[in-house]
């Protein structure tokens, strides 16, 4: 199996936003057919959120497998603070047992 695409968060500097490289936004690649599987995991509160999940749909309608995971009440960035919120550990707990399986090709 391909290795796994996970996306959960993206830092873009100033410089790079705007920008329509597909290495920076990849909604802007000429294709997304034939990708390895990818895990997309947004928070509900993201100014990133509708781009994650457009991505995950348009990995799907391009033939490559995608989950889209979506965290309900969680801020970007939340992957950070499982220690301190158990809604984010949680969700990361999902998150990464659902990346483990689709790596086992359990997916």
């Amino acid at each position: 199996m391909p290795p796994l695409v996970l996306a959960p968060n993206l830092t873009v500097s100033r410089a790079q936003r705007g920008t329509m490289d597909p290495r920076l936004a990849p909604l802007q690649t000429r294709s997304l057919a034939n990708l390895p599987p990818a895990v997309v995991v947004t928070a509900e509160f993201d100014p990133l959120r509708d781009a994650g999940a457009a991505y995950a749909d348009a990995l799907h309608a391009a033939g490559s497998w995608s989950e889209h995971i979506r965290g309900p009440g969680m801020v970007r960035g939340f992957f950070d603070m499982g220690r301190w919120s158990p809604a984010a550990r949680a969700v990361l707990q999902h998150a990464t047992r659902r990346i483990g399986e689709v790596l086992r090709g359990q997916g």
